[in-house]
């Protein structure tokens, strides 16, 4: 959570929220679901070598249920069973992403929390234990377009803050945020607040920024321009 931001310059706190893509249908079952949906992909991690991924939800009341996500590979096999709290949940895979820059697509399985429902837990293959590693859960990922090609999520502000944009990193086979950017419009322009990250989400103000012209802000929020303020 931000604590306070504007030009006070007082210590700010940001709390990571938590998404994914693809259609699925909806089954009745008995088995203590009230329905459940299923998706199945594959992931090639060598000419000789598939990943077989299967999820499925489980929706035990209309506000939560569990996800089991199932990874195959030869005679390797993992299961991950995560509880998910969201009163619209949709489960969603996708595979298009590789966060850890190793050349083999990770895995992103939808989760319903944050704001817009859009959070995502995580999976990216670990080399040398010939598994999927969990990387955790955040808001959903994109890959800056821009030269910097970070990893970043840009989220919903409150009160005077229109957004706040959140850089990470793989550390260690798992997501960190290494730093964030708050965006507060005045006028015609932005006081962009600039923070350091520690941990997984406490987030300090290291400078304020005024009067950033609004389209530069704009496309470091929408990830199509370097953040150089």
């Amino acid at each position: 959570m931000i604590k306070s931001l504007h030009s006070r310059k007082k210590k700010m706190f940001a709390s990571v929220l938590l998404s994914f893509i693809a259609t699925a249908q909806a089954t009745p079952v008995s088995s203590g679901c009230v329905s459940t949906e299923s998706q199945s992909t594959t992931i090639k991690i060598s000419p000789f070598l598939n990943a077989e991924i299967k999820v499925t939800s489980c929706n035990r009341d209309a506000q939560s249920g569990d996800v089991n996500v199932n990874i195959a590979m030869d005679d390797k096999k993992q299961e991950f069973v995560l509880p998910y709290e969201a009163s619209a949940y949709s489960l969603q895979i996708d595979t298009s992403m590789d966060l850890n820059n190793d050349g083999i697509p990770d895995v992103e399985v939808s989760n319903g929390g944050g704001r817009g429902g859009e959070g995502t837990w995580y999976w990216a293959f670990d080399k040398s234990n010939g598994v999927f590693a969990y990387l955790g859960e955040a808001p959903a990922l994109r890959i800056d377009s821009s030269n910097s090609k970070k990893i970043f999520a840009t989220v919903s502000g409150s009160g005077d803050v229109q957004a706040v944009r959140y850089n990470y990193v793989v550390r260690d086979l798992k997501l960190v945020i290494s730093d964030a950017a708050a965006f507060t419009p005045t006028g015609n322009s932005y006081r962009v607040s600039v923070m350091e990250c520690i941990a997984t989400s406490a987030c300090r103000e290291t400078r304020v920024i005024e009067k950033v012209p609004a389209l530069l802000a704009q496309s470091c929020m929408a990830g199509t321009h370097e953040c150089k303020f």
